[in-house]
């Protein structure tokens, strides 16, 4: 546990949710449809340097989805990180996407 939690855009990290639905693109080869009401849990890494440097994928949804947002993700900016006695650390944190 950190002193102080990373954020994005200047709160919980959890907002990251929103901003992924927003900005995947999902694949062509993708029926919409077929994906309202499915999550996914995926494991993040927010570096020192405020980027995301790793995403997992723990629940998967399918193949192209999982690769759409870790793509996703992976461009997301506006990152802080996570302190321990004022200095910059990484942390994992897990988050559910629900489409």
């Amino acid at each position: 546990m950190v002193e102080e939690k990373p954020t994005f855009d200047g709160d919980n990290i959890m907002q990251i949710v929103p901003w992924l639905l927003e900005n995947i693109q999902i694949p062509a080869t993708v029926d919409r449809g077929q994906l309202k009401g499915k999550a996914g849990v995926f494991t993040i890494i927010i570096g020192t340097e405020g980027k995301l440097t790793d995403v997992q994928t723990l629940r998967p949804i399918s193949k192209e989805i999982d690769e759409a947002v870790t793509k996703t993700l992976m461009n997301s900016k506006g990152w802080t990180p996570g302190k321990q006695r004022g200095t910059p650390v990484a942390v994992k944190a897990m988050i559910k996407v629900t489409f």
